[in-house]
Order: structure tokens, then sequence, then C-alpha cells
């Protein structure tokens, strides 16, 4: 179901088991509230491969973290968009360690969130070894050296093809980034 930018949209819809592509992207989507441990908008979409919540600035990092925890667990999302969205260290902590769903994600954008911080992204770079696509541009609190996201000896990134850190710290710093990188 495509309903990117419907601004419309502020609660989620009842949605088909069987769906595979979510592309919500500029919805005006909004929690629940002081329900949010409760809110399960996603836990009939088990077949569920491609969600894009890109530009839902409504929704705050522990809403978008409550509704990617409702997939149901053999949920085996493919690529997630989250891009220009507030999500936080909560949330990217969850994507790199704790959320079946993110398992197999191959694509992961993130670009624009101003949440995301070098600990974010080295826990992603650790916990991800499957991620092909990684766009993190625009991330502003992302901060040179990336010697700061661990020792090299434990990162395997056998998949990666796109790295995006455009308009990053670590861009600006680019060719120590590579060299950096190189040794991983």
């Amino acid at each position: 179901a495509v309903l990117a930018h419907c601004m419309d949209i502020e609660v989620m819809p009842r949605l088909p088991e069987t769906l595979r592509l979510l592309d919500l992207r500029g919805a005006s989507l909004r929690g629940p509230g002081a329900e949010l441990r409760r809110w399960r908008p996603l836990a009939g979409c088990g077949q569920l491969e491609i969600l894009c919540l890109a530009n839902n600035t409504l929704l705050p990092g522990a809403a978008l973290q409550a509704l990617l925890e409702s997939l149901p667990p053999e949920t085996r999302l493919r690529a997630l968009d989250l891009s220009s969205t507030r999500a936080d260290a909560g949330l990217v902590a969850a994507l790199a360690a704790k959320l079946p769903a993110a398992a197999s994600l191959t694509h992961l954008r993130l670009a624009g969130c101003p949440g995301l911080q070098n600990p974010g992204l080295a826990a992603l770079l650790h916990g991800r070894p499957s991620l092909q696509v990684l766009d993190v541009a625009g991330c502003k609190a992302l901060e040179h050296p990336v010697d700061a996201f661990g020792p090299a000896s434990s990162l395997r990134l056998p998949h990666l093809r796109l790295l995006g850190l455009g308009q990053t710290d670590l861009a600006a710093h680019l060719d120590v980034t590579r060299r950096s990188l190189a040794d991983f």
C-alpha cells in the first residue's frame, strides 16, 4: 500500500495481513499518547518486507519504536526508511540489537535524523552485518573520527555496498573516514 504524502492520515488504518510494502512517507501519523505500550498498529503485518515512514515528523522516537516493535516476530523487513523522522538513540539501539523484524534488514535509511549519533551508528555497523545500504546523510550529530566506532577487528560488513555520509562531519573528513572504514 502506497499512501505517500497523504497528510490526512493521522492514525494507522487497519492493514491487510498479506501486505508486503507499506509507504506512509510524509503522512501526519500521531502516536497514541498514554497508550503507547499497548499500541500495536502493525501486529497483523507478518509478511511486511518494505516499510517507509520517512518525513513522519509528528511521531516521537518512542512512538516509532513502539510501531516497529508491534511487528510480529516472524516479520522479515528487508528495507526500512526512517529518514527525516525523530528517530532517537533508543530506537537506533533497538534497530541494532533487539528488534526481531530488523534482523534481515539489507537497506536502512536514517538520513536527516537529528537523533543519530556516533554510538548509534557504531551499534548499527556492529549489529547489522547484513546491511547492504545504510544512509545517514544529513545526520548532523554524527561526528569525526570514525575510530570512535569501536575496534575494527569486531566490525564485519561483508555486504555493505553504500554508506551515505553526505552533509555529516564524517563527510567533511572523507579521506580519514575512508581509510578508517577500509581497516574494517
